[in-house]
């Protein structure tokens, strides 16, 4: 257990996070999955980001343009508080609702972008048949 409050383990996120690179077929990956509150979440989104507000995950490329050799390289920072209240509104466990914005993350450092519908409706396709098949169900 991570923390007192997040019912979930390493070994569960190394799982779901070496699932996901296997799907998508990434080779070589360097990543740092950071689990934080929506304080800590809020300063990141406003200091990179130029937005006020708290966020459910948020993803920083941490590879020079110039050295793709080294594949993916990067942090997935998502926020346990939005998790949770999210997993309560919808009615799906916490697990599952952090695992969406892990899978989430790690898409955006794979190069998926959500900043149009038609990009948005590609992506959330993707994510969830990824949480589907990393969560052990049928896609």
């Amino acid at each position: 257990m991570l923390y007192r409050k997040i019912p979930i383990s390493v070994i569960s996120i190394k799982k779901i996070v070496k699932n996901i690179l296997k799907e998508e077929k990434v080779k070589k990956a360097f990543l740092t999955i950071v689990l934080v509150q929506d304080a800590m979440i809020r300063r990141l989104n406003r200091k990179y980001m130029s937005k006020d507000l708290s966020t459910d995950v948020l993803s920083f490329d941490l590879v020079h343009p110039f050295s793709s050799k080294m594949g993916i390289v990067g942090d997935v920072v998502v926020c346990v508080d939005t998790a949770a209240a999210v997993a309560k509104k919808i009615k799906v466990t916490f697990e599952e609702e952090l695992m969406r914005y892990i899978v989430h993350g790690i898409l955006h450092l794979i190069g998926y972008d959500d900043s149009s519908l038609v990009e948005k409706k590609k992506m959330w396709k993707r994510q969830e048949e990824l949480l589907k098949r990393c969560l052990g169900r049928r896609a």
